[in-house]
C-alpha cells in the first residue's frame, strides 16, 4: 500500500464547476497564439540573416543582424511567458509589435512586406482576445474564495 503524504483533509477540494467546462479549445487557441509568436521571431531572424547576407557594406551587416535578433528575442520570451500568464504576455507582445511597426514607419520599411505584417498584427489581436476569453472562463470556473 502506498502512503499518501497528504491526508484527505489537507488536500484542496476541486472546484465544483471545474469538470463542467472544457478548456481544451481555449488552450488550443492559446497554443496557436504561442506558435504565431515563435513564427514572428523566426521571421525577424530570417530578415536579419537575409539583410546580413545581402548587405554590400559589411560594416553595417552585423549591426543589422544584431538588431533583428534583438527584435526576435522578446517574442520568444513572450511565448514562454504566455504559458503562465497569457493575457499580459500577449498584450505586451501586441504593444511591442505596434512599437516595432512605428519604428518601421519611421525607417520607411513599413510597407515592405505589408501583408505579412498585417497577418502578424491580426494574429496578435486574436491571441489577446483568446487569452482574455480563457481568463474569463477560468475565473468563472474557479472555486469561490472563502
Amino acid at each position: 500500500m502506498v502512503h499518501d503524504p497528504q491526508s484527505p483533509a489537507e488536500k484542496e477540494p476541486a472546484p465544483i464547476l471545474a469538470n463542467l467546462v472544457d478548456l481544451k479549445p481555449y488552450e488550443q487557441a492559446l497554443r496557436g497564439g504561442r506558435i504565431w509568436l515563435l513564427v514572428m521571431a523566426v521571421a525577424c531572424m530570417g530578415a536579419g540573416v537575409y539583410s546580413w547576407y545581402t548587405s554590400e557594406d559589411r560594416a553595417t551587416a552585423l549591426p543589422l543582424l544584431l538588431i533583428d535578433t534583438g527584435a526576435a528575442a522578446p517574442f520568444v520570451a513572450f511565448a514562454y511567458w504566455s504559458r503562465k500568464q497569457p493575457v499580459p504576455a500577449f498584450g505586451t507582445a501586441l504593444l511591442t509589435y505596434i512599437g516595432l511597426l512605428g519604428l518601421m514607419f519611421l525607417n520607411g520599411t513599413l510597407f515592405s512586406g505589408f501583408l505579412l505584417k498585417m497577418i502578424f498584427l491580426s494574429a496578435l489581436i486574436r491571441a489577446v482576445r483568446d487569452a482574455r476569453a480563457y481568463a474569463r472562463v477560468r475565473s468563472s470556473v474557479a472555486a469561490p474564495e472563502a
